[in-house]
This record gives structure tokens, C-alpha cells and sequence, in this order.
């Protein structure tokens, strides 16, 4: 058959195609199979043309050749016999020829089919216009034949391709490529681009009105309505197929006309269904197609046929694909929450059969359902006063209502995702203003109430949803309470003076046309009846026009329930403020931030008490999180940067004046940040300079806030006081300005910006020692008109800049002192120095010591700078070179550079800090003066009773001498005892809270000094005052977590906080704890132990306390060979308590624990430790508890030895308890002659540790563990020693464990 003759056919008659139909299977292999009955009547396959057996060429000439017959001849030559044999035979093969001759049939196919649709398309105009002869019918019936084959051929080709080229896809996939992209594996075949070519023809062929075609029937065969549902299953299925628009729409014609036009609807509905429960990329794609269908054919049953599909499956089957993870509840949910927004009054026909799905247990399909509802009320329930009657009105307004509700009540669902989309629905609505007044003020107090919610995804919701409210609110955009409420009030009087009495509430306008208002009208007026009311009404009515408001008395009742509406809206939107205020602080980043923009819309619609949370925003700029400070920076920018350069700073210079020290910081950091984005720019400085210069006619205090934020800027960057320091001198030292703190302290604060870098190796001053800036400064030290209370921030301010600008500080600082000190040193008439000058000389004394220390160490690292510039040239000679031995040990050693320099440069630095406070050097002729204040204070009865009363000059004697105790070490040891004296002995809070902060300070510089002053440090942790227990509690979290301090015995008296009265330091304390459990080696673990007999011993801590410190503290033992441990241990304390309290403590701490089948072991083993205990009723409740709680993790085989061996304790149980009642009664018979001999439990003497007394420091005693049991008469007894030792011995036997206990008992 392969002699070229074979290829040569006949020319087609179409009259020979007519006696034979052409049958087209969903399987190609029937028509391979031979049919006595339908010979020749039917066609079939009679010489099959074996494609696979042949070699390209041949395969290729086989192509061409049955191409040119095709092309050659009439469309409906495809159902002559020979070529229909060998397309059949290039179909079944087709994946077997190469690319050229691939691309060639499909082509052929192509272009032919379009050409017979054409003709059809012809035919079918014609014989509406002839009648149906036999030769009309002829034609017909061989041009569906002819359509047919192409539909069938076209399929197969479409389906074997698809296959290969998934194939294809999912070999890149697992080789590591792009996962999706198909390889061309196949050389000049791009099924990517014939996918489409494939499906225009056929969607064309399927738009004409093929019934005709289908006589006597006039519906097409099942066989080929099968063949275009199987082709668009393929397609949908297919993921590059539905990337292309073209194909789309081709496939939406197929499923519309297919389903639609030629009755092939449940086969069609069953089809899409099936995918949606296998691919993930349909859901959406058949909510198009789907949506298209019905809006081309105004027939929406298909869309209909779908929902009820899924609508009907028994919410149990979705829960199984829920828990399992399957696709079909993700796709179903998706196509749901789509077609909703496409064809939402179709989805409203079908919510019957979906609504019993919102109270499954699938929340993807709940969330999806939440979304359809919102998609409802505004789309299909839109238009409800546009109905045809009042009775559609009236069923579409309750339906709306039952909707609305049903998405109320969701907001309280099981899973934290749908309540997040009943959020975001009801936000979608309200941008669609779609919500009803009605129901305004319930969805705002939804949103407010689910600010709280544990799921951080539904507190963004929330957030996002109280957003939307407030901007899309239909009430006002100034929303302070006092915009509404004289008007509220007028407008409530008129009503009360004209309105019937009748119901307040029923007027509350639905915001759904006038025309529902009307229908309540009515109704209200049918409900009365009474011609007597309705005259009253009509008076009312007449009345109120009377009074110039038109509409009546229902529009009178409309705006006063509008205005208490707006009041109630801000009023909530007010008292949300404070739980915006706590979500700030928050550790997830979504919630500050969205909190943060909410504030910043609150305050742009005026709400109530918006102007104190904005300022809550400002200390975020500190926070670590990038997100979170960028949030800042812009918050600062909306609200103060972005109106024109005047006005913004006016505003920022009103800013400052209105906020406390730690907002003053905060906005410091944002005005620096804001200068090194390049976000603050020069308009904005000039205008800030001519506010701060008056040119305005600005107020002192916008002066002051200009000058302040200027200082602000001016420390990142320095050209803010370029040209401008003559107008800071005239503005900022005048002698007005002077007798103004704020303005003074700003003035210097923006002076110091001309400071050079510190640390640098060449400093270059700006100014003169000459120069009057430095006159200034020294006058608001010595002669300042300012009062106490503001003279001490200046005069900080003020030491601060002579140190940073001044060419040679320390003579400036030392002629201040001088003249401060002569003047303080004169004798007032009743033969005392006035407090108030020697106040301010020590002040100044102990800030001065403190800069001088940092200009010290400032000028030994200039030195280091320079030594490393000149070594990498080769020019350091301030060393002696002749050291080369150890600049060779420094080099072996690692040290690197000169050694011996390094050496002489501490040495040298040594020696000026030691001069600085000794003989009579700048601070040491001074330092005398506040060693004696200093002991005036730690003495009871003083000998100058005026100073000590003085509570400035306290505080600063007390910082005074603290600054000078940092300078030295010798200094510091030689004043540490008094000052410890001062904190023990001092009634005064402010001068505890200085001393404990100043033992802070000295313990990070001189560790090893406080060392053996560790016990004291810890006792402000008990002082009655709550400042100085919050101070001492920051000062020791603030050594121990940065290892300044070694955590000792004394914790014990840190957890006894968490049991404070104040709340704030209950949370220090957690916070401290938390911090300490992330550090490594298990610091808390560690610590327990030493915990729990300091705690148990102290008589003083109720037991409830304990046991809530205690249960804290366990929940950071997480560990199994900790818990094992702890278990051990605890056994092994019980045979050393001496009380009944202790062994309750224990016993509490055991029932905490999870204990593992290792921990089961141990507590076994240890049983006669704990026997004598088990008669208490609370010990053996907390036993029962622990045994609760390991049956709930461990393996059903070792629940039931914890069953047994629970059981054998109940009996020790039962019989301590018999010894005791046995003890007791002889006890009690004995009492009169033996005294304390009968006692079972004896009372432990309540130890103290020893009294503090000045210096000398006594330990805390240690706990003795003395060996005891209760009732030993009893406890001796051979019954007893029975049942101990059975149940050790089966306790071994129950837990078989490979290995002993590592820890010591």
C-alpha cells in the first residue's frame, strides 16, 4: 500500500457521502470495530493506515499528501472512505509526527473546518427560504457528516496534544525549570500557539444554529455535544490554556451554546463541578465563563445548575476536605465568593441551598459565603425602592435585613479568617455606602469590639473596617461631639414640642430611597387606624411648616435620629482611643502601624481625644521594627508637613509645647530622621527662623517651639545655624530671653550644634574662648534671673556647650565654680549658707565632673586617632621606638598597634581622672563640700537642719557626689558606705530613687567595687514607696541582663514583684523574666531551685501568692531533662521539710509540671520522701494533679501504670491519714503532762535575714535541711515499710527506663 498509486484519489462526490452516516464515539477505537448491522450505513474504519510503523519522510509524505486532497477538493471530502482511513491513522498516531507535518494537518483541519462552517452558515440561510427537497436534505445531511469528522478529528488531536504537553510541563517542573513552561520537545510544533487555532473553528461552527442541520430531530447528536464538552473540560483543565483571552471566549461560546442553546446542561454543570474539585486554577475561570453564558443567552440556569451542584454536598464532605487539606472546599469557595460579584441576583435565587454551609465546619466555604452576602446587599439588594411592587419591596427589604444580620452575627465565628472577611466585607460596603444608617453604629461597635481579638489578622480587619467607616461616614467630616450636639438639642425640642407621642425610633431612615420610607409610613399608619391620631399627625405636620422646616414631621424625626446617630458615632469612635492606644505597643508590627494610620484619620476628622493618641505615636520611632518607624516618619508627615512651608512650621513649632520629656525625645529623633531622608526641607527652616526671630509677629511660644525644633534639626545637620548665629544671640541671650527656661535651654541646645565631631584627630573649635557666646553661657550659671525650677535644665544645657564648643573648658568651668562657690560660702544672718546658692554650685559641681570626664576620655581618643593616622604613615614618635620587645609580644598576642602607646595613654588617663578629684585640682576643692552634705543627710539628727530640709539641695548633694564617685575608683570606694548609709537611713523618695540609679551607674563602671554590696542593692525592691521599688527593679534588670551583675540567691526578692500592688512593676518583672528565659544556658532553670526555698521559707508570702509566683515561673521550664530534673529535686526536698507549708509548696510546684515517663520514674523511685505527706488533703490533691496531667501526654500502655500506681498512693493516703487521726487523739490525751511531745508537725522559727547596719553587709542565713518525718511511731510501723516498698519495687517494673537520673540528689 505504500506504491504511490494508493495516494491518488477520485474527485469527491458529496452526493456519495449521503448514504452513510458518520458515527463520531468518545472513543476512537469503536470505530475500528466491524458492525455487520451498520454496513454501510455507517462509516467506518476499513483500511487502517498504520502512521507509527513508518519513518519520518514517509509519515511526512502522507501528511502532504492527504493535506492536498483536502485542500484540493470540496470541505466534504473528509468523509470519503480512503481519506477518512488515513486521517484516521494520522490522528491515532499523530503524537508520533514531527513538527512540520503536525503543524501542516492541523492547519489543513483548520482552514477546511472553517471553510465548511462558512458553507454551513449559507446553507442554513437558504433552506429557511426553500423547502426541504431531497437534494436540500442531501446537502445537509453530508454537512453534518462533514461537521461531525472535523469536530471529531479536531478533538482527538486537541486532547492528544494536551496530554503531551502537560507531560512536558510537569518533566520541566521536576528537572528544576520554570514549573509550567513547556518544552518544545518536539522541533517546529508550538502547541502554545495551535491551542487556539484548534478552538475558533469548532467555537464558530457551534454560534450558528446547528438544529437545522440535525433533522428530523433538529438538536445535534449526543455523540458530538459530548465531543464540545469533553474539549472544553480539557481545556479548563489545562493552566496555559486559560492564559490566553482569545481561548476564553472561544470556550465561553462552547459552554453557553452547549448548555444552553442544545440542551446540555447536567452533563455540562457536572463537568464544570468535577473541576472544581480537582484543579486550583478553575474556580475563577468558570465564574467567567460561566457569568459569560449567562448574560449572552439571558439564560442563567447554567450558573444556577452550578451553585446548586455545590450548594446540595453535605457540609460533612466539605469538613473532610477542610481537615485534609483538598483543593475542592478552596475552589468551591473561591467560585462562590466570584460569581457573587458577577451574577449576584442569581447567587440571591440560590442562597437556599447555600446557606445551611455557613454553619459548617468548612471555614473557607463560611468566609466564602461571607463574602457572597456583602456582594448581595450590594449588588442584588441595591435597588430594593425600585421593585415592581410594594410586596417585592417588602420581600427584597427583609431579605437585605436577614442578610445584614447573618453578617453581624458572623463577626463572632469560630475561625479567626472569617471573622477577618466579615470585617473586610462589612469595609466594602461601607466604600460602597452600602451600609444602612440602621446598622451604621452596630457594625462601628463590631469593629471596636474586635480591636481585642486574639488573631492579629482580624485586629488588622478591624482596624482597616473602622478606617472605611470613618472616611465613607455619611454624617460630617468634622466628627467632634460638639459639631452635632447644640443642634441635636434644637432640633429634639422643636420635635418634642410639636410630635405625637409615639415611638422615637421607628423613623430611622434606611438610606434605600424615599420610597421605604413611605412603606413605613403607610404601615405605621395601619397599625394606628384611628382618624384621631392622623388629624394630631396632619396638625404636627402643618406646625412644623409653620416653624420653616419642610417635609413634615417625619423628616423632623429623620434629622434628630440622624443627629443622635452622629454623636453615637463619635462617641464610640472616641471611647476606641484607648484600645488604639494599647495596640501601638503591641509586638506584631501590623497593628502598630494600622493603628497608627487610623489616629492620623481620627485627627484629621477631629475626633474626641485624638490629639493626646497622636502624640502616643511619636515614641515608635524608637521601635526596631523598619516597617514600624517608616510608619512614623510618614504619620509625622501627613499630619505636620503636609500643608505649605509657613503653616507646617507653625505647626511644628506649637508641637513641642504640648508634649512630655519622653514625646519631646521621640519627636527629636523624628525631626533628625526626617533631615536625613532629605524630607525636611530648607523652606521650612527659613520659615521656622522667622517665627523663632518674631518676623511674624509670632507668639513666645511658637518662639520657643521654633527654636526647640530647630535645635532639634540642627544635630543632624549642621548647616540649620548657618549665618543665623548673631540672630540666635540676639534672640536666645537677650535679657527677656533669659528669664525664659525654655527659650534659653533651645538656645543653647542649638548653639552646641557648631560642635565639632567628638573623637576626631584634628578638632577645629568655631568659636573663641573670647567669644560672647561663652559670657553668656557663664552668666546663666552664676547670675541667672531664672527660678530653681527652671535654672537647673539650663544650666545642664548650658555646661553641656561650653564643653562641647569652648577651646579650653575647664578654665571657663573653673572661674564658674569659683565665683559660685564664694558667693555660696557667705554666711546669711542666721549664721547658714543659703541652700539655694549651694544647691546650684553642687549641681553644677556634679555636672561639670561628668563632662569633664567625658571631655577626658573625648581627648584620649583624639589621641588614639591620631597615633593610628600617623603609625599608617610611619611618623608616630610620641612613644619611644626603642620598645620593640613589646610591640613584638603585643603583635604575637594579637593586640596589634603599639602596645606601649596604648599603655601610656591609659596610664596617663588614669592619672588625670584620680587628679580631678583629689588636692586642689577643678573638682577635688569642691568635692569636700559635697562629701559633707552628703553625711549631713545619712545622720538622723543633722547639725544643719536648714540644708537638709532644702529638697533641691538634697538631690543635688546626692547627684553631686555620685558624678564624682564615677570619676575615680578611689573616690568610689571611699564614699560607697555613706552612700548606702544615705539610701538605708533617708525618709526622702527622690533622694532613694538618685542613690539607687547612682548604684546603677557605679555598678556598670566598678563591678567588682559593688560586688559585695549585692545584698543591699536588692532591698529597695521592699521599700514602701512604689517609685523607689520601680527604680530598684529597673536598675537590677538593667545590670542582670547586661551581665553587670551576677544573678545570686537575692532574685528570690525580683519574683516576689510579681506580686506587687502596682501593675506597672508586675510588668517589669515579666518583662525581666522573659528577657532572662531568652538567654542561653537556662538561666531560670538554674535559678529555681534556690527560688523555691527562699519563697517557701518566707513566712511572710501568703501561699496564694507562691503559688501564683511559682506557676509564672515554671511556664518557663519547657525542657524534658528539665522538668526531669525539677521532679527529682522536689522529691528530695520533701524528706527536708519541717512543716506542712512546705510540703504543700511542693507539692504545688510538682502538680505544674508536665511530667514526662522518665519524670514518672523518678517520683516512683523517691516515694518514701513523700510518703510522710500524703495524710495532708491538699498534698495529695496537688499529687492527683500532676497525675491529671501526665495521663494527658503519655502512651496508652503507660497511662495504665500511672492508673496503678495512683492507686497504691490512694492507699498511703488513706492510711497516713489514719496515723495522723491516731497521732492526734493521743496528742490530745497527753497534752497536760507531755506538752509538745505528741506534735506531728512541727513549726519552723521564722529567720530574718540580719539587719543592715552602715557598711558592713550580713548574708542572708542559709535554709537547713534537716531530715524529718512526722509521726516516726507511726511512720515505723511494718505496714508502712510494706507499702513503701512494694510500690517502689513495681514502680520499677512499670517504668522501664535505660538509664539513671544524672543529677545529684
Amino acid at each position: 500500500w505504500l506504491d504511490p498509486r494508493v495516494f491518488e484519489f477520485e474527485r469527491f462526490d458529496a452526493s456519495t457521502s449521503t448514504k452513510m452516516d458518520a458515527d463520531v464515539p468518545l472513543h476512537p477505537e469503536e470505530l475500528l470495530q466491524a458492525d455487520e448491522s451498520t454496513e454501510g450505513k455507517k462509516l467506518r474504519v476499513k483500511n487502517q493506515v498504520h502512521v507509527g510503523g513508518l519513518g519520518t519522510s514517509e509519515s511526512s509524505r502522507l501528511v502532504q499528501d492527504v493535506v492536498r486532497e483536502l485542500c484540493d477538493n470540496d470541505s466534504l471530502c473528509i468523509g470519503e472512505q480512503e481519506i477518512f482511513d488515513r486521517l484516521f491513522g494520522l490522528a491515532s498516531w499523530f503524537l508520533s509526527l514531527d513538527g512540520n507535518a503536525r503543524t501542516l494537518l492541523v492547519d489543513c483541519l483548520c482552514s477546511n473546518f472553517s471553510v465548511l462552517t462558512a458553507s454551513i452558515a449559507t446553507l442554513l440561510t437558504a433552506s429557511k427560504n426553500a423547502n426541504l427537497n431531497s437534494d436540500l436534505h442531501n446537502s445537509l445531511h453530508a454537512h453534518k457528516n462533514a461537521l461531525k469528522l472535523y469536530v471529531f478529528f479536531l478533538e482527538w488531536i486537541f486532547c492528544d496534544a494536551e496530554k503531551e504537553s502537560k507531560a512536558l510541563c510537569t518533566t520541566s517542573a521536576s528537572s528544576g525549570r520554570t514549573k509550567g513552561k513547556n518544552t518544545k520537545a518536539v522541533a517546529g510544533w508550538d502547541w502554545d500557539f495551535h491551542r487556539e487555532k484548534v478552538v475558533r473553528p469548532i467555537a464558530a461552527a457551534v454560534d450558528l444554529d446547528l438544529k437545522v442541520l440535525f433533522i428530523p430531530n433538529y438538536k445535534p447528536d449526543e455523540d458530538i455535544l459530548q465531543l464540545f464538552c469533553r474539549l472544553t473540560f480539557t481545556a479548563l483543565g489545562s493552566v496555559q490554556a486559560i492564559k490566553s483571552r482569545e481561548l476564553k471566549q472561544h470556550l465561553c461560546s462552547l459552554i453557553g451554546a452547549t448548555a444552553l442553546k442544545y440542551g446540555q446542561m447536567e452533563g455540562m454543570s457536572n463537568g464544570l463541578v468535577d473541576l472544581l474539585n480537582k484543579h486550583e486554577h478553575v474556580p475563577l475561570v468558570i465564574s467567567e465563563v460561566v457569568a459569560d453564558a449567562s448574560r449572552r443567552y439571558d439564560d442563567s440556569r447554567l450558573a444556577e445548575t452550578v451553585l446548586r451542584s455545590v450548594g446540595n454536598v453535605d457540609p460533612a464532605e466539605y469538613k473532610a476536605q477542610q481537615q485534609a487539606d483538598a483543593a475542592g472546599v478552596r475552589n468551591v469557595a473561591a467560585f462562590i465568593g466570584d460569581i457573587a460579584g458577577r451574577l449576584p441576583h442569581v447567587v440571591a435565587n440560590c442562597m437556599a441551598s447555600l446557606m445551611p454551609h455557613l454553619g459548617g465546619e468548612a471555614y473557607a466555604l463560611r468566609s466564602a459565603l461571607v463574602t457572597a452576602m456583602g456582594r448581595l446587599i450590594s449588588g442584588a439588594f441595591s435597588d430594593v425602592a425600585g421593585a415592581a411592587s410594594t410586596s417585592v419591596q417588602q420581600a427584597k427589604l427583609k431579605s437585605k435585613q436577614a442578610l445584614l444580620d447573618a453578617l453581624v452575627e458572623r463577626a463572632r465565628d469560630v475561625s479567626s479568617y472569617t471573622r477577618s472577611r466579615v470585617l473586610q466585607t462589612w469595609a466594602q460596603l461601607a466604600e460602597e455606602r452600602a451600609i444602612p444608617l440602621s446598622h451604621w453604629l452596630l457594625v462601628t461597635e463590631v469593629g471596636i469590639g474586635r480591636l481585642e481579638d486574639k488573631s492579629a489578622n482580624v485586629r488588622k480587619a478591624a482596624l482597616q473596617l473602622l478606617e472605611s467607616l470613618l472616611q465613607f461616614n455619611p454624617f460630617s467630616p468634622e466628627l467632634s461631639v460638639d459639631t452635632f450636639k447644640p443642634s441635636l438639642d434644637e432640633y429634639s425640642g422643636k420635635l418634642e414640642a410639636v410630635a405625637p407621642k409615639e415611638d422615637m425610633d421607628m423613623c430611622l431612615p434606611e438610606d434605600d430611597d424615599d420610597a421605604i420610607k413611605v412603606i413605613k409610613a403607610k404601615e405605621i399608619a395601619a397599625e394606628k387606624g384611628r382618624e384621631e391620631q392622623q388629624n394630631a399627625k396632619d396638625s404636627a405636620n402643618q406646625a412644623v411648616r409653620d416653624a420653616g422646616l419642610e417635609g413634615g414631621i417625619e423628616s423632623l424625626r429623620v434629622l434628630v435620629a440622624s443627629l443622635s446617630a452622629a454623636v453615637k458615632f463619635s462617641e464610640l469612635l472616641s471611647g476606641a482611643i484607648p484600645y488604639l492606644e494599647q495596640l501601638l505597643a503591641s509586638s506584631t508590627a501590623s497593628d502598630s502601624t494600622e493603628s497608627m494610620a487610623l489616629i492620623i484619620l481620627m485627627k484629621q476628622f477631629n475626633v474626641d481625644n485624638s490629639e493626646s493618641a497622636v502624640l502616643k505615636i511619636l515614641p515608635l520611632i524608637f521601635s526596631r521594627d523598619p516597617a514600624i518607624k517608616d510608619a512614623v516618619v510618614a504619620s509625622t508627615c501627613v499630619l505636620w508637613l503636609s500643608a505649605d512651608a509657613r503653616t507646617s512650621a507653625q505647626q511644628l513649632s506649637l508641637l513641642p509645647m504640648c508634649t512630655t520629656l519622653g514625646e519631646l525625645t521621640s519627636l527629636e529623633e523624628i525631626i533628625c530622621e526626617l533631615v536625613r531622608r532629605k524630607q525636611f526641607g530648607a523652606d521650612i527652616i527659613r520659615s521656622l527662623w522667622a517665627i523663632a526671630s518674631s518676623e511674624n509677629d509670632a507668639s513666645p511660644l511658637e518662639q520657643r517651639g521654633a527654636l526647640l525644633v530647630l535645635s532639634m534639626s540642627a544635630k543632624s545637620e549642621k548647616k540649620v545655624l548657618a549665618g543665623k548665629l548673631d540672630v540666635l544671640l540676639h534672640v536666645g541671650f537677650s535679657e527677656a530671653a533669659k528669664e525664659d527656661p525654655v527659650l534659653t535651654k533651645a538656645s543653647c541646645s542649638l548653639l552646641r550644634a557648631l560642635a565639632p565631631k567628638a573623637g576626631a584627630p584634628h578638632v577645629h573649635f568655631p568659636l573663641k574662648s573670647d567669644h560672647a557666646a561663652f559670657s553668656h553661657l557663664a552668666q546663666l550659671l552664676t547670675a541667672s534671673p531664672l527660678q530653681e525650677a527652671g535654672w537647673y535644665a539650663v544650666a545642664e544645657e548650658a555646661i553641656a556647650t561650653i564643653y562641647a564648643l569652648h577651646p579650653h573648658p575647664e578654665t571657663l568651668v573653673e572661674a564658674v565654680l569659683h565665683r559660685m562657690a564664694a558667693y555660696s560660702c557667705v554666711e546669711t544672718k542666721d549664721g547658714y549658707a543659703d541652700a539655694s546658692s549651694l544647691s546650684r554650685l553642687l549641681f553644677v559641681l556634679g555636672q561639670s565632673s561628668i563632662q569633664q570626664l567625658v571631655y577626658v576620655e573625648g581627648l584620649t581618643k583624639a589621641v588614639r586617632s591620631s597615633c593610628m593616622a600617623q603609625e599608617q604613615n610611619g611618623q608616630c614618635d610620641i612613644v619611644d621606638p626603642r620598645d620593640d620587645e613589646e610591640e613584638d609580644i603585643g603583635a604575637q598576642i594579637g593586640l596589634g598597634g603599639n602596645v606601649a602607646q596604648d599603655m601610656e595613654l591609659d596610664a596617663l588617663k588614669e592619672k588625670l581622672e584620680a587628679q580631678m578629684v583629689s588636692g586642689e585640682n577643678l573638682l577635688g576643692k569642691y568635692a569636700s563640700i559635697a562629701e559633707w552634705v552628703c553625711l549631713q543627710l545619712s545622720r538622723e539628727a543633722a547639725s544643719r537642719p536648714q540644708w537638709t530640709s532644702s529638697s533641691s539641695l538634697r538631690s543635688s548633694a546626692v547627684l553631686a557626689l555620685s558624678k564624682l564617685m564615677i570619676i575615680h575608683q578611689s573616690f568610689c570606694e571611699k564614699n560607697l558606705q555613706l552612700l548606702f548609709t544615705i539610701m538605708q537611713r533617708t525618709e526622702w523618695i527622690n533622694v532613694k530613687c538618685n542613690v539607687v540609679v547612682a548604684l546603677g551607674d557605679l555598678a556598670f563602671r566598678y563591678p567588682n567595687l559593688l560586688e559585695p554590696w549585692t545584698y543591699h542593692m536588692y532591698v529597695p525592691l521592699k521599700d514602701p514607696h512604689v517609685t523607689v521599688r520601680k527604680h530598684a527593679l529597673m536598675v537590677l534588670t538593667h545590670l542582670i541582663l547586661n551581665d553587670m551583675m551576677k544573678v545570686k540567691g537575692y532574685i528570690s526578692d525580683i519574683a516576689e514583684c510579681l506580686e506587687d500592688d502596682d501593675q506597672r512593676i508586675v510588668a517589669l518583672t515579666k518583662l525581666f523574666f522573659h528577657e532572662l528565659a531568652q538567654r542561653g544556658h537556662s538561666p531560670i532553670y538554674n535559678l529555681l531551685p534556690d527560688i523555691l526555698s527562699r519563697l517557701s521559707a518566707n513566712t511572710a508570702l501568703s501561699q496564694a501568692s507562691f503559688q501564683k509566683i511559682m506557676k509564672y515561673l515554671l511556664g518557663f521550664i519547657t525542657k524534658d531533662k528539665q522538668v526531669e530534673s525539677i521532679v527529682e529535686k522536689i522529691c528530695t526536698r520533701f524528706s527536708c521539710c519541717e512543716d506542712t507549708r512546705r510540703a504543700r509548696d511542693l507539692a504545688f510546684c510538682l502538680s505544674q509540671l508536665s511530667i514526662s515517663e522518665k519524670g514518672l520514674k523518678i517520683l516512683s523511685e523517691a516515694v518514701k520522701s513523700y510518703t510522710p505527706w500524703l495524710g495532708d488533703e491538699e498534698v495529695w490533691s496537688k499529687f492527683q494533679v500532676a497525675f491529671q496531667k501526665a495521663k494527658k501526654w503519655t502512651k496508652p500502655e503507660v497511662r495504665a501504670s500511672i492508673e496503678e500506681f495512683e492507686e497504691k498512693l490512694a492507699a498511703i493516703h488513706v492510711e497516713q491519714q489514719g496515723y495522723k487521726k491516731t497521732e492526734d487523739a493521743a496528742a490530745s490525751t497527753s497534752s497536760g503532762s507531755k506538752g509538745d511531745q505528741g506534735r506531728t508537725y512541727t513549726e519552723v522559727e521564722n529567720r530574718q535575714p540580719g539587719v543592715v547596719n552602715g557598711a558592713e553587709l550580713t548574708p542572708p542565713p542559709q535554709d537547713k535541711c534537716t531530715p524529718h518525718s512526722p509521726g516516726s511511731q507511726a511512720y515505723n510501723s511494718s505496714n508502712a515499710e510494706k507499702q513503701i516498698e512494694s510500690t517502689t519495687s513495681d514502680s520499677r517494673a512499670r517504668f522501664p527506663l535505660q538509664e539513671q537520673s544524672q543529677f545529684a540528689k
